[in-house]
């Protein structure tokens, strides 16, 4: 149903049929992550039918969402949310309130999490037009950064401890 509703969005241009197989789709699906990815696309096919307003509605429930809720890459369908809300102005604000919880939350984001957030970041850096925004975006690319920075730290360690590990073994 998924693919059919692509292909009716994207090949044939019909919204109205790739928002009913979108829709059905989603009543059938039973898990909860493939539920997510079924929402991104019907907040997509929604705002190019002219209904920002309900794609926005949708996109602000997603971005509620746990970050242990997330695609085969580990990045959270909250952060597709938040990329989607800022490309209709959804308010920044609440985006970056949820990026925020997302970079302090306890559990580790992965490494292509942290780039697309960065590159969320720096969008938002490019339209925001409130000096405290920026200040808080700056903040965040920084906490961004230094995810990525502990992450190739620690992928250079167990490297590193591997290699000593399959050395003293033999």
């Amino acid at each position: 149903l998924v693919l059919e509703a692509q292909k009716a969005e994207l090949s044939l241009n019909d919204l109205r049929r790739a928002s009913g197989l979108l829709n059905r789709a989603l009543s059938l699906e039973t898990s909860a992550s493939e539920k997510c990815f079924i929402r991104l696309q019907i907040g997509r096919v929604l705002a190019k039918s002219g209904l920002e307003e309900d794609a926005v509605h949708l996109y602000e429930e997603m971005l509620g969402r746990s970050g242990e809720l997330a695609d085969e890459y580990g990045i959270p369908f909250a952060l597709y949310a938040a990329d989607r809300l800022s490309a209709l102005n959804g308010g920044l604000a609440p985006v970056l309130d949820r990026l925020e919880g997302l970079l302090k939350g306890d559990r580790w984001l992965s490494p292509a999490a942290l780039y697309f957030l960065r590159d969320i970041l720096a969008g938002l850096e490019g339209i925001s037009p409130d000096s405290l925004l920026l200040d808080k975006i700056r903040r965040l690319e920084q906490l961004a950064e230094e995810g990525l920075a502990t992450q190739q730290k620690a992928a250079s360690l167990e490297a590193f401890v591997a290699g000593w590990l399959s050395r003293s073994g033999s």
